[in-house]
Parts: structure tokens; C-alpha cells; sequence
């Protein structure tokens, strides 16, 4: 018997029923960044809220992202940003209906710019807001009322000495990754990694670029890098690499390639282990590395940052090329809040190659904030290398593939 199939039973229709008034209920979140009240001093740090509004009959759990990244117009240039959500804020947030909830991100404030910018969010979800820079707030000292003094000339020309320049702090940044870490194959042995860079001349933040100045954006690196032997007699430490470095760095260039934010540095960098004799090892490499940075609204960030050298020197291992090449080809994807996976490739020119795996996750996520500060700020490092060049001293052998777990400060 043929049935119309507008013919419903009872039943289904109650489901239909109750499906359409749920789609009809559900919650719709608006996103809206808020601009500041009054201008932002350059150098300052900006508060931005987040608005996230709740049209529907029903409540709405939303996740809160980590950072929100930003495309700027003038007078800030092609410059790419992140807001960064507020240590204060939590993770996710329950909007009521037809209610709103209010999250505070801070965003750094460059030094050189002035003006009236205006900042898109990448997704489109949050549109966009402006932000008026205006000239820094320059640090007041608080009056002091001498004695009086008997008035005294000096010798000369009887002007007074010009008073001498406000003094920057000191810009101490992390270069490379910082970490201690320990494995067991065939040796108990530990690989740790101190890394510094020095920006004498300009403010403390890479992202600031001084344009115009060239001194204003080079930077002085150190980097050591030690395999501590723990199971022979004495602890000795098998091998130790000293790398200082010299060069230019701007971190944002204002152009795009294939989507991703450009950047460079360029320079001279040398390596040795400080040993003599047969045990030496030394080189003086001419360096560029260009970087690319594609960043996510969800907070994700994937970089792509080839050091490539040609050999200045290298007259003690003219054999260095053969098993370490002519770069170092370095990526990675990080969360700030979650995994960072980083990967550093050599491929020698007689096909010797060599891989280094480090894995971090920060300990914050694994205690829930309990526990010891040091432990709660810091990163469990997770590190596997297979191949040549282990170590400056064994760059010309294949070592058995290591395996280390530890502590990572900077990543």
C-alpha cells in the first residue's frame, strides 16, 4: 500500500518538533574587540577587551584563546601582532543567555610609532579596532632639596656640562633553546643548553624595530652547548660548544610570502669546543637565516627558519661541510599554552645527515599551577637525535641514537 510521505506518525512529529525549537534556540556568540578609552603611550602595554555576546535563549560555553593574531595599518606599517590574553583570564568562559562575557588581552605598544592605527584580526569573527599611540611618559625623578653650596666656577667657558643621555635597560633576550636534560644509552650522559642574546644599542624586545638604525638592530649572542659524561670516572664532560655570534636581526619585516609573516637576521658566528691538538675543533661561519612565521587565530604558530653559512674558516676540519652541509634547516609548531615540536635537519654534502627532535609541554599544564615555582614556569623537554655531528668533537662520527627527558627553561 503506497503511503504519503507527508504522512507522519505522532511521535516523529514531536521530535521534529522539538528539533526545530532547539536550532531555532541555540546560542549565536558576536565577537567584539573593544578599543582602549584614552591613547596608549608607545612602549606602553594596551589593554584590549573582549567582548563575546550571547544572542540565543540557551548558555554557551566558549574557549578563550591564548592569543589573537592581528594585522596592523598605519601608522604602524605592514606589521603583524598578537594580542595575548591576561594572565587573569581563564581558559573558557560560560556566556549566559542573552548575556555577554568581558575578557582582557594586552598587546606591547612598539616604541617608534605614533598616531591613530588601526588592527584587524586575522579571523574575521572579531573584526577590528583602533588604538591611538601617543608619545611615551618619560620617567619622572622625585625633587631633592639640596644645601645650599658655595657657587664655584669651574675652568673653561663657563657653560655647564650637557647633561648625559637616559640610560636603557639592558636588553637580555633568549636566543636559542635553554634546557638540562639527561639519557642512558650505552653512557648515563646529560646534553644541557645555555643561550643568550644582547641587544646593546636598542630597546629590550626584538619585535621593536628601529628604522633607520642599524647599530639600534644588532644583536650579540653566546650559546654553550655541553654532553656531561656520568658514568666514567670523574663525571668528565665529553665535549663542550662555544658559539658567539654577531648580526642583524629584524624579527617582522611588514612583508608576506605564502602567507606568512617574513623575518631575517644576518651575520658571523663563530664555533669552537676550546680544545687543542688533535681534539680541536673550530670554525668561523658567514651566516643568514631568513625566518617565516605563519600564525593562527586559535593561538598555533608554524615557523620555517633554514641557517644557512659558507665556511670562513675551517682549516682544522676541512672536512666539516662533508657532514654537517651548508645549513642548519630548523622548523617548528608551537602553542603557547600547549606542545612545541621543533626539528633541526643536516644534510652533509657526501649525504651524512643528522636529526634533533625536542618536544616540550609546559609544567603548568601538567601541575594545574601547583606545586613549585620553578616547575610550574618551566617546560618538560623531551629530546631524540639520530645521525652525525652529536657533538663538535664526534662531528666526522655516527653515535648510537640518544634518547633524553629533562628540563627546559626557555623554548
Amino acid at each position: 500500500m503506497h503511503r504519503n510521505f507527508l504522512c507522519l506518525r505522532p511521535g516523529w512529529v514531536f521530535v521534529l518538533s522539538g528539533l526545530l525549537l532547539t536550532l531555532a534556540g541555540r546560542a549565536e556568540v558576536t565577537r567584539l574587540l573593544q578599543s582602549p578609552p584614552a591613547p596608549v603611550p608607545a612602549g606602553a602595554t594596551a589593554v584590549i577587551v573582549l567582548y563575546l555576546v550571547n544572542d540565543g535563549s540557551s548558555a554557551v560555553t566558549e574557549e578563550v584563546p591564548a592569543a589573537i593574531p592581528l594585522l596592523a595599518a598605519t601608522p604602524f606599517g605592514a606589521r603583524a601582532f598578537a594580542l595575548r590574553r591576561a594572565d587573569s583570564e581563564p581558559e573558557e568562559t560560560t556566556v549566559p543567555a542573552g548575556g555577554f562575557s568581558r575578557i582582557q588581552y594586552v598587546v606591547d605598544v612598539p616604541v617608534g610609532v605614533r598616531g591613530l592605527g588601526v588592527l584587524a584580526a586575522e579571523d574575521p569573527r572579531y573584526g577590528r579596532f583602533t588604538v591611538e599611540v601617543a608619545a611615551p611618559v618619560e620617567p619622572r625623578e622625585p625633587v631633592r632639596v639640596e644645601p645650599a653650596r658655595p657657587v664655584t666656577q669651574a675652568p673653561g667657558d663657563g657653560k655647564a656640562p650637557a647633561p648625559l643621555p637616559a640610560r636603557l635597560p639592558l636588553a637580555v633576550l633568549p636566543d636559542e633553546p635553554v634546557y638540562f636534560s639527561i639519557g642512558a644509552r650505552e653512557r648515563v650522559n646529560v646534553r644541557f643548553q645555555l643561550s643568550m642574546k644582547v641587544r646593546p644599542f636598542g630597546p629590550a624586545d626584538e619585535r621593536v624595530y628601529q628604522p633607520g638604525s642599524f647599530f639600534g638592530n644588532l644583536y650579540g649572542s653566546y650559546t654553550q652547548t655541553s654532553i656531561w659524561d656520568l658514568e666514567s670516572e670523574s663525571r668528565p664532560f665529553f665535549d663542550t660548544s662555544y658559539k658567539p655570534g654577531l648580526y642583524y636581526l629584524r624579527h617582522d619585516t611588514g612583508r608576506k610570502l605564502l602567507g606568512a609573516q617574513v623575518g631575517y637576521s644576518a651575520g658571523f658566528e663563530h664555533e669552537s669546543n676550546g680544545q687543542g691538538g688533535a681534539l680541536s675543533r673550530s670554525m668561523n661561519l658567514a651566516v643568514v637565516r631568513p625566518t617565516l612565521r605563519w600564525q593562527r587565530a586559535d593561538g598555533w604558530t608554524l615557523v620555517f627558519t633554514p641557517k644557512l653559512y659558507a665556511y670562513l674558516e675551517k682549516e682544522e676540519n676541512p672536512d666539516l661541510p662533508d657532514f654537517r652541509g651548508y645549513g642548519d634547516y630548523v622548523f617548528w609548531v608551537e602553542h603557547p599554552d600547549s606542545w612545541k615540536i621543533a626539528t633541526t635537519l643536516r644534510i652533509g654534502t657526501t649525504g651524512k645527515s643528522s636529526v634533533l627532535l625536542d618536544a616540550s609541554y609546559p609544567f603548568r599544564r601538567i601541575v594545574g599551577g601547583h606545586g613549585p615555582t620553578g616547575w610550574a614556569n618551566g617546560y618538560l623537554h623531551l629530546q631524540y637525535f639520530n645521525g652525525y655531528a652529536g657533538s663538535l668533537r664526534t662531528y666526522n662520527e655516527r653515535l648510537p641514537w640518544q634518547l633524553r627527558l629533562g628540563f627546559m627553561v626557555v623554548r
